[in-house]
């Protein structure tokens, strides 16, 4: 009950690594600035406009406890009625601050995001400079390399996918880019 694995030895992946390493430096090159370009096409202006309505709506629902209490104390409604309206109107601002703080962070995370495509950046020069050198040691795949993936292909062929260690998940950046800009594939 186990699965069909075989080893790989470094004499063979060596110089597939140092093929991986010269041939992607072109594409990484691309797909950060299209990213970069994707992320500057945002439009930060509907973002906080919608955060200045929630903060109205947010003043709205303190005016109506206000009111509801009022009414309470006045005997115009039951301490019933009350606390089910007063407890409405926290989960109706609930869920408007779980959202305010959604936005904000949205908004806060262009200077994350750019620190991020330029620390994938740094490691993806950092390994072409190395490569380039030949140095493709122990060190390197521990320095640069977060995981291989290997696949065994329906003709017989093997898939090497090879992930480069950046410190954090691009993936989780790209995600929340992808969202910010209402696309939901790919």
């Amino acid at each position: 009950a186990s699965c069909p694995s075989f080893a790989i030895y470094e004499s063979e992946i060596r110089p597939l690594l140092f093929d991986v390493f010269r041939e992607t430096e072109d594409d990484a090159e691309a797909m950060l600035e299209k990213y970069a370009e994707m992320y500057e096409s945002l439009d930060n202006t509907s973002l906080e406009k919608r955060m200045d309505e929630i903060q109205r709506e947010l003043t709205n629902i303190e005016r109506k406890k206000h009111k509801l209490l009022d009414f309470n104390i006045d005997g115009k409604i039951s301490d019933e009625e009350y606390l089910s309206r007063t407890k409405m109107c926290e989960e109706e601002a609930e869920v408007l601050n779980q959202e305010l703080e959604e936005l904000n962070g949205q908004l806060n995370s262009k200077a994350e995001f750019q620190k991020h495509m330029e620390t994938v950046r740094s490691v993806m020069r950092s390994a072409q400079r190395d490569v380039s050198r030949g140095h493709i040691s122990k060190d390197f795949v521990e320095k640069y390399i977060d995981k291989i993936f290997v696949t065994i292909e329906e003709d017989g062929r093997v898939r090497l996918d090879v992930r480069i260690f950046t410190g954090e998940s691009t993936e989780k950046y790209l995600k929340r880019l992808k969202v910010r800009l209402g696309q939901t594939n790919g």
